[in-house]
């Protein structure tokens, strides 16, 4: 449907919700701005955002220790 955003949510939802991806939206400071943009104006007065996202510095420790 015309204005309809991913998932089926029409610029009005309660939750917004991104998954091990959030890393991918601070390439440049332009797309997180946008990004952060398009999140606001998909969220009802209230709602929250919920990003899950990986430890890099976890990431490298446990490649390393794997390595050695």
């Amino acid at each position: 449907a015309d204005g309809e955003g991913a998932g089926g949510c029409v610029r009005a939802c309660a939750v917004v919700s991104m998954q091990f991806a959030l890393h991918y939206m601070f390439e440049t400071e332009a797309r997180a701005r946008r990004f952060l943009s398009l999140v606001s104006s998909h969220l009802k007065p209230g709602g929250a955002f919920i990003a899950t996202t990986v430890d890099a510095r976890v990431v490298v420790e446990l490649l390393a220790s794997r390595a050695s």
